[in-house]
């Protein structure tokens, strides 16, 4: 009675095992969660270790997205599995878990189905964190001649994070007042200019030249650069 029993439950398991290499869809879609978030992860750990298009993560920022990422690895390899090797587990022929034949082939299925749907909501969860971490896109600058211009300067003036403590701070040297006058959405929201991401630091020296300032503000390497 009892072979005869584990002999049922293999055909069972062989034929759900044969239904979810016929519906390849349908676990590619229940996949895609996943495939997003990590995919999002991957954006977040490349900015995090190097400046990418003037945007980089803080090293607070980064502690966070390694946390979250690492959850989210766990939860999508566990969707991943029951998605493919371990779909006959959730037994997708069947709508609700009570339809499943056997008791103990039912229990399986109602335990690995609120494993899955809590997967699912975690990893949901968790992708809005990673979302909220990503780099921000730069706004659009035009490469003309001012921006070339800045970039020079910044040559000659330091890195784009320095702060020396003489009161001026980023790759283009800005003190307190010219970032307030110039900057002060960025400096609201970033702290001193060392802060900034370098096209924020570029914009603020163009709208300081736009407005009649010119290169004056940075005589010295303008001079070393031809603009003056």
């Amino acid at each position: 009675m009892r072979i005869a029993r584990i002999g049922w439950y293999a055909a069972v398991v062989a034929a759900l095992a044969l239904l979810a290499v016929l519906t390849p869809a349908r676990a590619q879609s229940e996949s895609a969660v996943a495939a997003t978030a990590v995919h999002h992860c991957n954006i977040v750990s490349t900015a995090s270790h190097r400046n990418q298009g003037f945007r980089f993560l803080s090293s607070a920022k980064a502690n966070e997205a390694h946390r979250v990422c690492s959850a989210v690895r766990k939860s999508s390899s566990v969707l991943n599995y029951f998605a493919h090797k371990g779909r006959w587990q959730v037994a997708p022929r069947y709508k609700r878990w009570w339809q499943v034949p056997g008791q103990t082939w039912r229990q399986v299925v109602r335990r690995s189905r609120a494993l899955k749907r809590w997967h699912e909501h975690k990893l949901a969860a968790l992708d809005r964190q990673v979302q909220a971490l990503l780099p921000k896109p730069q706004p659009h600058l035009v490469h003309d001649w001012l921006f070339d211009a800045f970039v020079c300067i910044h040559h000659g003036e330091g890195a784009w994070n320095t702060n020396t403590g003489n009161g001026y701070y980023g790759g283009l040297q800005m003190n307190h007042d010219f970032m307030q006058h110039y900057g002060a959405e960025y400096l609201h929201q970033w702290g001193t200019a060392d802060h900034w991401p370098a096209w924020a630091q570029i914009a603020v020296s163009i709208r300081a030249y736009r407005s009649g300032r010119g290169f004056y503000p940075w005589p010295q390497t303008a001079r070393n650069c031809g603009l003056l």
